[in-house]
């Protein structure tokens, strides 16, 4: 065999992207010493799964000996190629254990196999009923999920930052953070996160977030069982802003390349404090009649009605995308704000049939209202 060699002194192109070997029940403790200082984690799947899955704590707890300093993942068969269709006595009783095991901060992750034998075409209906995997996860599983949400601003403009970078880590009892999750920013400059809220305790998150040209910023939160919350928006300082902005004087208005749209009053029974709108670099294109632009919309809501049921957001998004598709240069953008209490921070999206005027289109109710503004700043 050929010799290889590395140069280790090559700057990384994914530093944040982890390593994990897969290691089966008869392997546990061969990794060689060489190997040892490449990886993060090990990922444990009990091959025999039905004859030894009892055998589930002592396989953890060696695996946490051998290499305490590594994360480990649970990987549960639900079908075998070499033995077949799992057993639900072992498929639960490995989800409870695992569940146990990530509470207590000794796993970090669990994997359910072979999704290919649950798919309708592919699974009968007495195999599924059989398993009961949902009633499973419904029961040990979905109750403990919770949702945040969060929007990142620029501190000087107050505009929302879009695809910024946002790592998020699960604090475990050793006070240990496992990274959970990366996210970026949408164009309203806020991010989701979904993940365990924990049993008999609550469990805690930190993240850190990042854009070039700004500083970056940390926070933490604690998910609730069963509820999405909005944590407080969080300003990002520009790097050179003292610069930028000294003696507490504005910037040059011809050199921002965005401009806010700051409304003050009531727009039909929503109030909106702010808007996302267009670059000053795209070339509009104010030929579109007010009919063609609520024509593609109208048609996007409905299609994708189904598809982002629950999520305004994401609805809002693609009505956005899919107006500055069909119509070239259309002036459009998003606005945020409050309509009822139950919905606040709801996502809009907002469109010019003339320099002078703005509209508004909701998905969620398939209309458009009239929107007059008090002041443009740049």
């Amino acid at each position: 065999m050929p010799k290889a060699w590395w140069y280790h002194g090559s700057p990384s192109k994914t530093p944040h992207l982890k390593l994990y070997v897969v290691t089966y029940e008869r392997e546990i403790g061969r990794l060689g010493k060489d190997a040892f200082n490449f990886i993060d984690g090990i990922s444990l799947w009990i091959y025999n799964q039905e004859t030894n899955y009892d055998k589930f704590d002592k396989y953890v707890n060696d695996l946490n000996i051998s290499y305490p300093e590594k994360d480990l993942l649970i990987g549960i068969y639900i079908h075998n190629s070499d033995f077949g269709d799992m057993s639900r006595k072992s498929i639960s009783f490995m989800l409870q254990k695992s569940i146990d095991f990530h509470e207590r901060g000794i796993v970090s992750g669990i994997h359910l196999f072979a999704g290919h034998w649950l798919v309708k075409d592919h699974i009968s209906e007495e195999r599924s009923m059989q398993i009961s995997l949902s009633d499973m996860l419904y029961s040990e599983f979905y109750p403990y999920l919770g949702e945040v949400r969060c929007q990142l601003l620029d501190e000087c403009t107050k505009m929302p930052l879009d695809k910024a970078c946002v790592r998020i880590g699960q604090v475990n009892n050793s006070e240990k953070i496992t990274l959970a999750a990366r996210k970026s920013t949408n164009a309203l400059g806020t991010f989701r996160f979904s993940g365990w809220s924990g049993r008999l305790k609550r469990s805690v998150y930190t993240f850190t977030a990042e854009k070039e040209g700004y500083e970056s910023i940390g926070s933490s939160f604690i998910l609730l069982p069963n509820q999405s919350i909005d944590l407080p928006a969080l300003c990002l300082r520009p790097i050179s802003s003292d610069k930028k902005m000294s003696s507490g004087q504005e910037a040059d208005e011809e050199s921002a390349s965005f401009i806010a749209l700051r409304t003050g009053g009531m727009i039909g029974d929503r109030l909106f404090p702010y808007c996302v709108v267009f670059s000053r670099e795209i070339k509009h294109h104010w030929g579109y009649s007010e009919s063609q632009i609520l024509d593609v919309l109208y048609k996007t809501t409905l299609d994708n009605d189904q598809r982002f049921r629950g999520n305004d957001e994401d609805l809002t998004l693609k009505c956005l995308m899919t107006l500055r598709e069909k119509l070239k240069g259309c002036p459009c953008g998003m606005a945020r704000g409050e309509d009822t209490p139950s919905r606040p921070n709801h996502p809009i999206l907002v469109y010019w049939t003339d320099p002078l005027t703005w509209r508004f289109w909701d998905p969620t109710s398939l209309s458009s209202v009239n929107f007059c503004c008090k002041y443009i700043v740049a």
